[in-house]
């Protein structure tokens, strides 16, 4: 098997020194690495995922040549969720549901069909999962360790954007948080008890037209309201308790910014990490964006990157990278990481 090496680099450049991220397979090949780098999932064009720990690789699923996966995986890092698109270069559906898999973290177990969606996720020690069905437009909640629970479903009200795609988040058994658009192009932040089957809007976006990014870090939610590209008006993140908060009427500003940030908010270690609008030009109608992190605990600012033109964050394990040109570069996290290279003759 080749290996390709990429140097990724602590930032700010001028103080870094170049760390080596070694993987077995091109990097655009990769879909997921465990927390301690000894795990790492990757496809390959003949239509395998595979994964390699303690120096041997082994196939996980097979389907046809050029099937596009994905790898999801929450903090608890118990189980991994896999989307498998059979038609990924035959169609061009941008609205077609995905193979949804439910599999153990690091072994070869062999996977579980969940069923069909897109943008699933793991919840509650990773004892819960859903994903988003584009054809009834309905949030499918399974849980993954009992029959005693039925599988549950949320319908969703926008009939205005048929690519929209909520994002997902389990706080009890029985409650579940997510996004929806209303009519009028309004996105809000919902709650859904399965007990009560009521409806509780927690935060609706000041324009139509707003995105909102949420993820959690304990017992607490970090919720950004961004603009879609091509709107110039501001941005903000906020914060609130998920218990002892009646009504959510307790809801804190931490960040607020007059420029359009991208946003693309992820939640990791006590910080938030979020793309950062630095200027913006209008007669060009060119942004200059970094990565941006907030200290949970001071809520300090801090620019982390000085690429210019950052439009993604990716998070995979304890990394936090993000893209320029056709480079990588590392963010936040272990410079290095476990060098689990197959030996020769131990491929299984």
């Amino acid at each position: 098997m080749r290996f390709t090496s990429l140097l990724l680099c602590l930032i700010p450049f001028n103080l870094c020194a170049q760390a080596q991220f070694i993987t077995k397979q091109e990097l655009n090949k990769v879909r997921y690495i465990s927390k301690d780098g000894k795990t790492t999932y990757y496809q390959n064009n003949s239509g395998k995922l595979q994964f390699s720990t303690n120096y041997n690789f082994h196939t996980l699923l097979k389907k046809v040549n050029n099937t596009q996966y994905l790898v999801y995986a929450s903090v608890e890092q118990q189980r991994i969720l896999i989307s498998a698109d059979e038609s990924h270069f035959s169609s061009m559906d941008l609205g077609k549901n995905k193979d949804i898999f439910i599999a153990e973290l690091g072994t070869k177990k062999a996977p579980q069909l969940l069923g069909k969606g897109v943008h699933p996720a793991l919840h509650l020690k990773d004892n819960w999962a859903s994903f988003y069905d584009r054809v009834s437009r309905k949030i499918i909640i399974k849980n993954l360790v009992s029959k005693e629970y039925k599988t549950r479903e949320i319908k969703l009200s926008s009939k205005k954007n048929f690519y929209f795609t909520p994002t997902v988040m389990m706080i009890t058994p029985n409650d579940v948080i997510y996004t929806d658009i209303n009519k009028d192009g309004y996105m809000a932040l919902l709650i859904y008890s399965f007990i009560d089957k009521s409806f509780q809007t927690i935060y609706k976006t000041t324009l139509p037209g707003h995105n909102l990014n949420f993820c959690r870090l304990k017992e607490k939610v970090y919720l950004g309201e961004f603009s879609f590209d091509g709107m110039l008006s501001n941005s903000s993140i906020l914060s609130f308790d998920l218990f002892n908060n009646p009504k959510f009427e307790k809801i804190t500003s931490i960040y607020t910014s007059e420029l359009p940030d991208i946003g693309n908010l992820h939640c990791l270690n006590d910080k938030l990490y979020f793309i950062k609008t630095i200027d913006y030009n209008k007669k060009l109608n060119r942004k200059t964006t970094e990565v941006a992190t907030i200290d949970t605990k001071t809520n300090n600012l801090e620019l982390l990157s000085q690429l210019k033109y950052v439009n993604q964050i990716i998070v995979l394990g304890n990394l936090v990278l993000t893209s320029y040109k056709d480079k990588y570069y590392l963010i936040a996290g272990k410079k290095s990481l476990f060098d689990d290279r197959l030996e020769k003759g131990s491929a299984k």
